[in-house]
């Protein structure tokens, strides 16, 4: 087999390289190298981005190939991932009457169920940001990130508890949505607070 690598260089550095906020645009980059498989630091910003369900499977079906399904390849990065952001699901107990129980009890039985499917034992560990360990990044920004992903999870939930029959990729995509559409509002509003406070009496 030969591999044929082939580096455009010498290209300028743009606000996507240099700011750290615009990181996330790599996500809906149209070049795959970005977003899925591999990818690069210029643009992850050494963040791990999990691909979407889809993004497996049209590679399971372009290639005929079912290991590359997405089911198959969340069992991969489980094997990989060190979360050390959530704490590890209970083991249930070995007696089928007291796991089937507290599989079902509100509220207790969330802390034996992994539903974010993370792994715990891999090599790969995966935290939330820390502003601190980067020189010059603005501290509220990264409580910005925080905000919106703890939000995010939060909308996750609803949406599981209100449809239980979506799949992780239709809950991921409707809370981003409405995600978006709260940062949209926030960010409109303070358009037309500073506009307000820019303007100068005549």
């Amino acid at each position: 087999m030969r591999t044929l690598l082939l580096d455009a260089g010498g290209a300028e550095e743009n606000d996507n390289h240099l700011v750290p906020a615009f990181h996330a645009d790599a996500s809906e980059h149209p070049v795959p190298a970005r977003r899925e498989v591999g990818g690069c630091t210029a643009h992850h910003a050494l963040i791990t981005m999990y691909p979407y369900n889809r993004d497996w499977d049209a590679i399971a079906a372009e290639t005929g190939d079912p290991s590359w399904q997405s089911a198959a390849m969340r069992r991969y990065f489980e094997r990989l991932e060190r979360c050390t952001y959530r704490p590890r699901p209970k083991e249930l107990s070995e007696s089928p009457v007291p796991a089937a129980l507290l599989r079902r009890v509100p509220f207790v039985a969330a802390r034996y169920r992994n539903d974010a499917r993370h792994g715990f034992d891999g090599r790969l560990p995966t935290a939330l940001a820390d502003p601190s360990q980067v020189p010059g990044f603005w501290l509220g920004l990264a409580m910005m990130h925080d905000l919106f992903t703890r939000e995010h999870n939060a909308i996750c939930d609803h949406l599981h508890a209100a449809c239980p029959a979506w799949d992780d990729e239709e809950l991921f995509q409707r809370a981003r949505l409405v995600n978006a559409a709260l940062l949209a509002k926030i960010r409109g509003a303070a358009r037309q607070l500073v506009g307000r406070r820019g303007r100068t009496r005549p």
